[in-house]
């Protein structure tokens, strides 16, 4: 089948100027386009039109053929009810009655197992007419339905008042056929169960039995004929159920059990008789004693015959939707033979494919043959399926090229990653390591990008300029170097539009920093002091999402906090120490411990508690984490030199020696697993015989972006007084 894409523009002419030509070419339309052009039309993405199908001018110029039932009813505005549930698009063909292609599979893989069949049949029509009937009698009624169509002289045999013992026995028979309700005949019956799928109003060739009226429909006359119980006059509520009604919104599914739970749809004509009536009863009971007595017994008479009527029409149901279940099973147990065979048939066709492409492509053949139900894999068939199936495997072949060629990049930036360990154990000092650029910024490097993405098919060899035992420290201290240098230009925009003037550098309090990477900011929030801090969050890298603080489109990294800088010279100024010349590490700043007033005093249990002590840096992120919901200004108060020595007595010491954090400065023992401060301790006496390791000299603790932890705090219930 020839497969065209056609512009927006093209295809409009096509279809309102009368233009399409009668050929098996098909239209592939986005939905966005055919959107613009129905507006009211729900569609699915990349539907397939066919322009010779012959509801190509009946409905919208456009079939649907993927498309719903439910959304097919909405788009013609036909009511539905409340609780329709989404349908998938039938697995069947819509022209054909799949009931009758059950049975009728099902008698022919019967008979191959009668030995000495004939075909011929004037053997039979030669006997006698006894003999005929009872041997007619023995045959299955979709049988005797065929025999109706074949001739004349058979036609008016069967459909003789003599022959109704031979559609009677028939039935009879066979008892998994629904039985032939009363007031319909035997001929009549089986024609409406085994006939051609075609609507009896608009003769369209997608409509099973609406057994509720006995009659085929499809999806467009079932909704132009039953409606919701909305539709009609309240007043009718308690009586609708006297008339006939569905439970089905689609022209070739039957519902399943659940849906019969669903509210059902009413049969618009049998509600109108059902107003004339009633409104002839009520004019003709006027005066009449026990007029409501007998229109309340008629009418339970006929609800109960009603409902005999859909129970009846639910088995049918049922016993289609059987039908339809065990057909669907032959065919998925035909698909596994029909991929070997379509495999075996791609892998002779030179079609510039490999055999483990073809042989990976089991799943996507197999969606293939389900969405075509071919159910005879014929030459004829196989070129009618060889596009989908040409293009399927090439996906497969796309994909197995793209994760081969993944798996050499990832190999190639494996064997970048080893040198880049290897270089920083060697030629650098494992005090550095915590602000080194992370390995995938050298990926960005001219030299190795061109060898990660060569086309090359092998690993290669590694770039000649990682071989010079300088690069990778000329590397690293030009990232330090443009690192300090960004931190320091967040410093410079900071000081033009401050009103203070203050001087402000890397080395002083003052000068406070915060993360604006969503993982910094939402998991700790922590003020960052100086370079030393403000270095660890380098790597943090340009976030595309929006970021709720921020807004959109800025650039992460460490950059100054206005809140912190406020904070800090709230504190330094309680000291009496001088904001534009005290340094981060000031002896007195360092031991000092505060309480923020404005925080009220927590409880446990009932039982006042106080207020936690904290360090000045402990203040200052307190205070930009709060600045933003209860603190407007900076609010501490600081502890006396008495209280102050309750709280470090009492509190664990920074850096927490159970932290796994700690490394030897000596060696590079320690560049992946870093070990608590007590195995560090002993590391650097067993293997480099100091007795007396000292911290920062010999080990030193690898910082965290986290910020410092709280730990165990004293609570000091401490009440401010206006004296």
């Amino acid at each position: 089948m020839l497969y065209t894409r056609c512009t927006h523009e093209e295809l409009k002419t096509r279809l309102f100027e009368g233009a399409l030509s009668h050929t098996s070419t098909t239209l592939r339309l986005s939905a966005p386009e055919l959107w613009d052009l129905f507006p009211q039309s729900p569609v699915t993405d990349n539907l397939d039109f066919d322009e010779s199908h012959e509801n190509l001018i009946a409905f919208l110029n456009l079939p649907y053929p993927t498309i719903s039932a439910y959304e097919l009813r909405h788009s013609r505005e036909i009511p539905s009810t409340e609780d329709a549930t989404y349908r998938l698009p039938l697995l069947i063909s819509p022209r054909s009655n799949y009931v009758t292609a059950f049975v009728m599979g099902d008698l022919r893989s019967k008979a191959k197992s009668i030995p000495n069949r004939s075909s011929d049949l004037q053997i039979v029509l030669d006997l006698p007419m006894e003999l005929i009937f009872e041997i007619f009698e023995r045959l299955h009624p979709v049988d005797l339905y065929n025999f109706v169509r074949t001739t004349k002289g058979l036609r008016q045999m069967l459909l003789s008042r003599k022959a109704e013992s031979i559609w009677s026995e028939s039935f009879l028979r066979h008892p998994d056929i629904p039985a032939c309700p009363a007031d319909v005949s035997f001929p009549e019956w089986t024609s409406l169960l085994f006939g051609p799928n075609k609507c009896d109003d608009c003769s369209e060739a997608a409509a099973m039995p609406e057994f509720a009226c006995r009659t085929r429909l499809c999806t467009t006359c079932l909704g132009n004929r039953f409606f919701h119980a909305t539709h009609f006059p309240s007043i009718l509520a308690e009586r609708l159920s006297m008339g006939r009604y569905t439970y089905r919104h689609d022209g070739m599914v039957y519902p399943t059990e659940i849906e019969y739970t669903y509210d059902p749809m009413y049969l618009e004509e049998d509600v109108e008789d059902m107003i004339q009536v009633y409104s002839f009863i009520l004019h003709t009971t006027v005066g009449t004693p026990n007029a409501a007595e007998d229109v309340l017994e008629n009418t339970t008479k006929v609800i109960a015959v009603a409902l005999n009527k859909v129970e009846h029409a639910k088995l049918c149901e049922r016993w289609c939707r059987d039908a339809y279940d065990k057909l669907h099973i032959q065919h998925q147990m035909l698909i596994p033979g029909q991929v070997k065979r379509c495999q075996r048939r791609l892998a002779h066709l030179d079609l510039d494919l490999e055999w483990k492409d073809i042989k990976a492509s089991q799943e996507e053949i197999e969606q293939v043959l389900e969405e075509t139900r071919i159910t005879h894999l014929t030459s004829k068939a196989f070129r009618y399926l060889l596009p989908d199936l040409h293009s399927a495997v090439k996906v497969t072949k796309n994909s197995r090229l793209a994760a081969e060629r993944q798996q050499l990049i990832d190999a190639r930036r494996g064997a970048i990653n080893d040198y880049y360990d290897n270089a920083c154990q060697q030629y650098l000092k494992p005090d550095t390591w915590p602000y080194l650029p992370a390995k995938e910024r050298l990926y960005d490097l001219d030299c190795i990008s061109k060898y990660i993405t060569s086309d090359s098919l092998e690993l290669g060899e590694m770039p000649v300029e990682l071989a010079n035992e300088d690069f990778i420290r000329q590397y690293t201290d030009t990232w330090m170097v443009d690192g300090k240098e960004r931190v320091l230009s967040t410093l410079s925009a900071a000081e033009e539009n401050r009103l203070d003037k203050t001087r402000l550098d890397l080395d002083l309090a003052t000068a406070v920093f915060v993360c604006s990477s969503n993982s910094c900011y939402e998991s700790s929030g922590t003020a960052l002091f100086g370079w030393k801090d403000a270095g660890l969050h380098l790597n943090c890298i340009y976030d595309m999402y929006y970021q709720p603080h921020l807004g959109h489109g800025h650039e992460l990294g460490p950059r100054f906090s206005a809140e912190g800088h406020r904070a800090v010279v709230f504190v330094l100024e309680l000291l009496g120490l001088d904001p534009a010349s005290t340094a981060a590490n000031d002896p007195l700043l360092s031991r000092a411990r505060f309480i923020c007033t404005a925080c009220v005093m927590w409880k446990e249990a009932g039982v006042r508690k106080g207020r936690h002590a904290l360090t000045w840096k402990e203040s200052v992120s307190h205070f930009m984490k709060m600045c933003d919901r209860a603190h407007e200004s900076p609010s501490f108060a600081v502890l006396t030199e008495e209280a102050t020595k309750i709280v470090l007595f009492h509190e664990d010491p920074y850096p927490p020696p159970s932290d796994r954090s700690w490394s030897c400065k000596l060696c590079p023992q320690h560049w992946k697993d870093r070990v608590k401060r007590a195995e560090v301790v002993a590391h650097v006496q067993d293997e480099h015989s100091i007795r007396y390791p000292v911290t920062d000299v010999d080990f030193f603790y690898f910082p965290k972006t986290t910020g410092r932890p709280i730990g165990n705090r004293t609570s000091l219930d401490l009440i401010i007084t206006d004296a």
